[in-house]
């Protein structure tokens, strides 16, 4: 096995790789498809800690070197590598920014506009309100 999986070898003989219908490789062996990722990684990284492990490329862009594969458990796709990246935005950090918030609509216009005006979502509004304590009678 090459540092990147694009040659692997079992017994002397180099085996052929097919891609799978979402792109990922990987080689039959005694009767078991195996992905191409976690040969390399258990080949230059080390075999995973328990079964619930599963080889995932750090960045996507980078290929299968095994300087870009990591063990992560099943189920943390995705939303894992948005979770290093994604910073959760705070529109209100006051309850005083709260209520000019409120307070700015004008009365012709209806909330959900002017929430897609501000690009605030209904529920940040809802949730600051709770965070705040801000009484719907306060409203205007």
């Amino acid at each position: 096995m090459n540092e990147d999986g694009s040659e692997v070898v079992y017994n002397g003989k180099i085996i052929t790789q097919s891609t799978t219908n979402s792109g990922g490789k990987i080689v039959k062996i005694k009767r078991m498809t195996i992905s191409v990722l976690k040969l390399v990684a258990e080949c230059w990284i080390g075999v995973a800690d328990s079964p619930e492990y599963l080889a995932s490329r750090i960045d996507e862009e980078k290929g299968s070197h095994y300087t870009n594969l990591e063990w992560r458990k099943r189920g943390q796709g995705v939303a894992h590598k948005r979770a290093k990246t994604f910073k959760r935005k705070n529109f209100f950090k006051s309850k005083k920014e709260l209520e000019d918030f409120l307070t700015a609509r004008p009365a012709e216009m209806p909330w959900y506009k002017y929430y897609q005006m501000k690009n605030v979502s209904e529920t940040t509004v809802r949730k600051a309100k709770i965070r705040y304590g801000y009484e719907e009678s306060a409203k205007r």
